[in-house]
C-alpha cells in the first residue's frame, strides 16, 4: 500500500514539476516577444524619435497662379 502512496506522489511532483517548465518557457517567451515589440521602431503604435512637426519635411511652395 505504501508503495501506491509514493508511486502517486511521485506523479504529482512530476506534474508539477512540467506545469513549472511550461510556465518558466511562457515566461520567456513572453519576455522576448516584449523586447523585440518594444525595440522595434517600426512597430505599429511605436513612438517616433522625431519630434511631430520634424516627422515630414516642409513643402515647397505652391506656385500656381489663380
Amino acid at each position: 500500500m505504501h508503495g501506491g502512496m509514493m508511486a502517486g506522489m511521485g506523479l504529482w511532483i512530476l506534474l508539477w514539476g512540467l506545469l513549472a517548465l511550461v510556465l518558466l518557457a511562457l515566461t520567456v517567451l513572453g519576455i522576448v516577444a516584449l523586447v523585440r515589440h518594444l525595440s522595434n521602431p517600426s512597430a505599429p503604435g511605436a513612438q517616433s524619435w522625431q519630434q511631430p512637426d520634424q516627422a515630414f519635411p516642409p513643402r515647397p511652395p505652391d506656385h500656381t497662379s489663380p
